[in-house]
């Protein structure tokens, strides 16, 4: 049923099947994991900003089976209370420390258990272009992005393209060809 819904809503939104259940299943685990926070996005108490926010900032808390449901929740009604008062910048800052009070797993344990997620996405942006995007370490996607950006820098002045533009055909001449 979730396949043949995702197909119809693809079709309709001229997006791919995958990119569709990709959307929907994150919606699920919105609804069934961040209740409060899903239910203050519906009342328009936060924005969809505030929910992302809150989404990613307490990802290492809802995977952290020692920590008890109790806390879990109360951690999300704090940064939903906080969202309602805040930019999602601000609370990206403070929901860092507040997730961190609760988690029960040193730093070096949920790194790594972090690493085990790390990917590659692609998924459909329309009018013949997609988003690739990877989830990595802070250290080497920095390091990524900065050697990116060093090569936009050095684009000629007459170079028509954005820094933007520069720096993503950086990033496609490295992974196709090895080098800018």
């Amino acid at each position: 049923a979730r396949r043949e819904s995702a197909s119809v809503l693809a079709a309709e939104l001229h997006l791919s099947d995958r990119t569709i259940e990709q959307r929907m299943t994150g919606a699920w685990q919105l609804v069934h994991e961040l209740p409060a926070a899903h239910e203050a996005h519906k009342a328009a108490r936060i924005t969809a900003g505030h929910l992302r926010t809150i989404d990613q900032a307490t990802r290492a808390l809802r995977i952290d089976d020692a920590v008890p449901a109790a806390d879990k929740t109360r951690v999300e009604q704090e940064l939903v209370e906080l969202a309602e008062r805040t930019t999602p910048g601000q609370l990206r800052s403070r929901a860092a420390r507040i997730v961190d009070r609760v988690l029960t797993a040193p730093l070096q344990q949920r790194f790594e258990a972090a690493r085990e997620q790390r990917a590659v996405t692609l998924s459909e942006a329309g009018d013949g272009m997609v988003f690739l995007g990877a989830l990595v370490p802070a250290a080497l996607g920095t390091a990524a992005y900065d050697r990116l950006t060093r090569s936009a820098r050095g684009k000629p002045k007459d170079d028509p393209r954005t820094f933007d533009q520069y720096r993503a055909d950086a990033l496609l001449e490295l992974l196709l060809c090895g080098q800018v």
